[in-house]
């Protein structure tokens, strides 16, 4: 119970550092609820794999200066896939979370989705800059058993009862997680607020115009197949933005959007709900994906029950 316990303070710690990029042992105490003990303890075992590093000194007005400490960036990689009906966008960020490339894959006349998810995959993991791949993240549109990583139906896909998450680790021999598209943007939200992220928010993407992402006490809510705030379409979901947040009182809305014509017509729909906080923005094509990679980062970290040295990383350094 102990060593389990170990790992859930880790993953704890490690999801705070994700969040807010730097922090010493006292904002972590703070952040977490943990006590000194055991974010101590758990930091320096996480040292000492190298997985998290010490990255200056605070500073200071008199008295004791503390480490601060972050996620070392070299330590691996996590990449997310964004499916859609005519390709597939890839995002390639290191374990800080920052983005190192994003490139994107055309369908082929009459190519399956699979064979389009298979090829993007192969040249995703055959680049020279994904060399320490440690992760990925699928982002598909349609109905999805959460539990059992299993695509129920997805239209825009042709898929069906696909066993998506099995198939892909099988081929590729990496954790491979898989959810809506849209919920990506949860991760890469609280990763772009840090500490401001309110705990109440819903995320609309223009170019993910079936569903919206909604989070409450800073958890996503799926709801049943993972079809919570499912919608017909990006207008259906912007108009119904009031009643939401009203029902739920939400701290936050955001809104992307592809063009700015589109972010004039957002706002002339919301021209009565200026009561909300809401904040429209452009949107970039890399940031579905990077979501993806974002939530492969933090899953991952639910994966790790023994941190043992990253092969790859140490012969990097080795002399």
């Amino acid at each position: 119970m102990t060593e389990k316990s170990d790992f859930r303070n880790r993953r704890l710690l490690l999801l705070r550092l994700l969040d807010y990029g730097n922090a010493t042992k006292q904002n972590l105490v703070q952040w977490t609820g943990l006590s000194n003990t055991t974010v101590s303890d758990a930091i320096n075992a996480m040292l000492s794999t190298g997985f998290v590093r010490a990255a200056g000194m605070q500073k200071s007005i008199g008295g004791r200066r503390s480490v601060i400490y972050s996620i070392n960036g070299e330590y691996g990689q996590f990449a997310g896939v964004e499916m859609w009906s005519r390709g597939a966008r890839i995002t390639i960020c290191d374990a800080r979370g920052q983005i190192q490339s994003h490139f994107q894959v055309s369908r082929h006349p009459d190519e399956l989705s699979i064979n389009l998810l298979y090829r993007a995959v192969d040249m995703l993991l055959e680049r020279p800059d994904a060399a320490n791949i440690l992760a990925l993240g699928i982002g598909v549109e349609g109905r999805i058993d959460y539990p059992s990583q299993m695509v129920l139906r997805s239209d825009s896909l042709e898929w069906k009862n696909v066993p998506l998450k099995e198939i892909v680790e099988r081929r590729i021999y990496l954790p491979v997680f898989i959810d809506s598209t849209i919920n990506g943007q949860v991760s890469l939200r609280k990763y772009t607020q840090g500490v401001e992220c309110p705990a109440h928010f819903m995320i609309l993407n223009d170019r993910f115009p079936c569903k919206a992402a909604l989070c409450l006490d800073g958890r996503i809510c799926r709801g049943h197949a993972n079809q919570c705030c499912a919608a017909d379409g990006f207008p259906t979901l912007v108009q119904q933005v009031g009643n939401i947040h009203d029902l739920l009182g939400l701290d936050q809305v955001w809104v992307a959007c592809r063009s700015e014509s589109q972010m004039k017509e957002v706002e002339q729909m919301l021209s009565r709900s200026d009561r909300m906080p809401i904040s429209l923005y452009l949107s970039d094509p890399a940031e579905l994906a990077w979501g993806m990679a974002l939530d492969a980062e933090t899953r991952w970290f639910g994966t790790i029950y023994s941190y043992a040295k990253n092969p790859i990383y140490h012969q990097q350094d080795s002399p």
